[in-house]
């Protein structure tokens, strides 16, 4: 059995053949190791080394916790701003997956111990105090902390912690807003990113480090919090405690903005899509989307489902798309498992919304074939008119 060539061995034959006459020996060698060095690696051996490191740091930091607490009684917020400190500076000097998870985890803890110092010694409330400061914390981190995974996750804590503050401060008919504010930004960052994508394949000059990568951390995170704003109206509440307890006062506010923000999307994005350049099967498509809106107008996650998929099949992303997919299975079922309208109502709902969806593509259907049909059509009796004149021709001429 023949032992398969190294990297080094395929460098060094392609020098030896006049393949790389510009690369010297230190070249290749230099070269081969930065391949080496950045391979890929399989999927479980990443998810092995995240648990690893995860595991590792977060047993460190608890001895280290441990020790100091029991020795200082106190010093939440200089241990916080150390591990914080230290995570930057461990994920500035390496690229190693496991030297970055732990310097994710470390970050994590990081934050954690200082909003608990806040909190303790702040003279207002403990909760608010601590909640505003891991905002702010991962405000910042979104732009200062270099890995994508720790902006995703800042993302997510910031929507995390600004939910109980609205409860908080009696402000939840705030809460139908946000999930279509998210998602109008999820739909602008990701065409933003599609479009810097396009223009470092042509030019590399106008290549952005810093905000190529952030755009896509800062889009997923986005899209996962506009999901998770919009499930807190399918959340089940136990029916005594319906009377004293308002989870998602307003759904159908939720479903109006991102109506809004599907029509806007289809009505810029879509015609990119047509063959034919006609409008009419666009105006097709809104004014189903807006009949499907209505049939749907208390169940906000259905619309928002349609507009990820949207959003991906335009990108071409393949992740967004199942996302979408799987959200609108997810929203599907514990709609109908909530007890915010009765099972008549739900069940009325889902069925003229799936009498509309199939109204819509029976259309698109009907107009596509009926303009393939015309087009056949113009072009087959273009072809008669030139045979019918060829046949002429070669009559007159044969007499």
């Amino acid at each position: 059995m023949t032992k398969s060539p190294s990297l080094h061995d395929l460098l060094a034959q392609m020098q030896a053949n006049g393949l790389q006459e510009e690369l010297s020996s230190s070249q290749c060698l230099e070269l081969a190791n930065l391949l080496e060095q950045h391979s890929p690696q399989p999927w479980y051996i990443k998810a092995l080394v995240g648990i690893g490191a995860w595991l590792g740091s977060w047993l460190f930091m608890a001895f280290i916790v441990g020790i100091s607490v029991s020795m200082t009684e106190g010093g939440f917020m200089v241990l916080g701003i150390v591990f914080l400190i230290g995570s930057l500076a461990l994920c500035y000097s390496t690229q190693h997956d496991f030297l970055r998870h732990v310097s994710l985890s470390v970050s994590l803890v990081g934050q954690l111990l200082i909003g608990y110092a806040v909190a303790e010694s702040s003279p207002w409330d403990d909760m608010e105090s601590a909640l505003l400061t891991l905002i702010f914390l991962n405000f910042l981190l979104v732009f200062g902390f270099p890995d994508r995974v720790h902006r995703f996750l800042s993302v997510l804590f910031i929507n995390c912690a600004l939910m109980p503050l609205l409860y908080k401060w009696e402000l939840q008919a705030l809460i139908p807003f946000i999930s279509p504010a998210l998602l109008a930004a999820f739909v602008l960052l990701s065409r933003e990113e599609l479009q810097r994508s396009i223009i470092r394949r042509i030019n590399t000059d106008n290549a952005n480090p810093l905000l190529d990568s952030l755009l896509p951390p800062v889009a997923n995170g986005l899209l996962i919090s506009a999901m998770a704003w919009t499930m807190i109206s399918t959340i089940y509440i136990l029916p005594e405690l319906e009377a004293d307890f308002v989870f998602y006062p307003t759904p159908w506010v939720s479903t109006l903005g991102i109506l809004a923000v599907l029509c806007l999307s289809e009505w810029k994005f879509l015609p990119q899509l047509s063959g034919s350049g006609k409008p009419e099967v666009l105006y097709i498509i809104l004014a189903g989307t807006i009949l499907l809106g209505a049939t749907t107008i208390h169940a906000p996650g259905i619309l928002l489902s349609l507009t990820v998929v949207l959003t991906g099949t335009l990108n071409g992303h393949r992740f967004q798309q199942g996302l979408g997919v799987t959200f609108f299975t997810v929203f599907l079922t514990a709609f109908f498992y909530g007890i915010e309208t009765t099972l008549l109502m739900k069940s009325i709902m889902l069925v003229s919304s799936g009498l509309v969806a199939l109204m819509v593509s029976r259309l698109i259907t009907r107009f596509t074939d009926a303009d393939a049909f015309t087009d056949a059509s113009a072009v087959t009796g273009t072809n008669a008119i030139t045979d019918t004149n060829t046949d002429k021709d070669t009559a007159q001429g044969g007499q």
